[in-house]
């Protein structure tokens, strides 16, 4: 076998990594029912700035019936403010020894390598960004994504808007249920009919395998297949899906224990940083006193509600 010369071995990576990357990006993407659906629905946005910026409505604009001569309120009113939400930082780190680097030779072997670097790279971004959406960006002194938590509360502040003070913060406050205990029909659908406005409704119920196991058991049979091109799709790539009130009710894994979502989807962003949204991928780094390779992909964004009174949120649920 001729030998590979460390250069080659690092050009061979380095292909590797641009060749792999893609699919890298596609599964994170894909991670969660939540990502799955605003990527089918083309709510992951890739835009820049030095902070994401999203437009709310919170009053109306005067107006109503009249006759005839009847004096018309034309006075200027604020209708509308922006949440206005920092940039959130990933990273993923993948590093690779000498030793193994230069007794890695030929192309199926480094393919090999690299899969086995990224797959944990990967399974981090994955883990760290699920995880974060549910929560209420404290986590990691606020550097963490400003989940469902803080975006789909009653109180604190939420993108720059204070509940308590701001006028506007009325509009983002979220339907929040903590009475808790055991999951019922009934609790469900009192929470769905606070979300709903019109046609208006929540798109995605996310929970717990123990909580969609209790729904599971009190839904008629027919409810328990997927229906409708979301719910199969999220079926196809392995989600379990059951059906409520004609939207997919699904488990993911980083929802915190005892409770339940209640998403409408058409006005929550996953708002990615045009730079890093597909991933930048730093490398190789040479670490001064270690014989490696280092590379680093970074993710920057955040999650945008931008209607919070569409959503809904159970806790305490058994």
């Amino acid at each position: 076998m001729p030998h590979i010369s460390s250069d080659e071995v690092d050009d061979a990576i380095a292909v590797a990594f641009q060749f792999r990357i893609p699919t890298v990006v596609d599964n994170v993407y894909q991670a969660t029912p939540l990502f799955k659906i605003l990527d089918m629905e083309e709510r992951i946005i890739a835009t820049g700035g030095t902070r994401i910026e999203q437009p709310i409505l919170f009053d109306r604009p005067p107006g109503g019936s009249y006759r005839g001569m009847d004096t018309m309120d034309i006075t200027r009113r604020k209708t509308k403010s922006l949440i206005q939400l920092e940039w959130k930082q990933y990273y993923a780190a993948v590093s690779i020894d000498g030793l193994t680097r230069l007794r890695t030779s030929g192309d199926r072997a480094i393919i090999d390598l690299v899969d086995t670097e990224l797959q944990g790279a990967e399974l981090r971004i994955k883990e760290d960004l699920g995880r974060d959406t549910f929560l209420d960006g404290t986590g990691n002194f606020s550097k963490a994504l400003d989940g469902f938590d803080i975006a789909i509360a009653t109180t604190g502040s939420y993108g720059g808007i204070n509940r308590a003070v701001d006028p506007e913060g009325a509009a983002i406050n979220g339907n929040v249920d903590t009475t808790g205990g055991a999951i019922t029909l009934p609790a469900i659908q009192t929470q769905w009919g606070l979300a709903t406005f019109g046609a208006a409704h929540p798109k995605l119920l996310c929970t717990t395998q123990t909580l969609f196991n209790g729904v599971w058991n009190r839904i008629q049979p027919q409810q328990r297949f997927p229906q409708g091109a979301v719910a199969e799709e999220l079926a196809k790539i392995g989600f379990n899906v059951i059906m409520f009130n004609g939207v997919p009710l699904t488990v993911d894994q980083t929802c915190p224990s005892g409770t339940m979502y209640g998403l409408n989807t058409d006005f929550i962003k996953l708002i990615a940083h045009e730079s890093r949204a597909d991933l930048e991928v730093e490398g190789p780094l040479t670490p001064t006193q270690q014989d490696a390779r280092t590379w680093r992909m970074m993710w920057m964004g955040n999650l945008v509600v931008q209607s919070s009174r569409l959503q809904f949120r159970m806790t305490g649920l058994t």
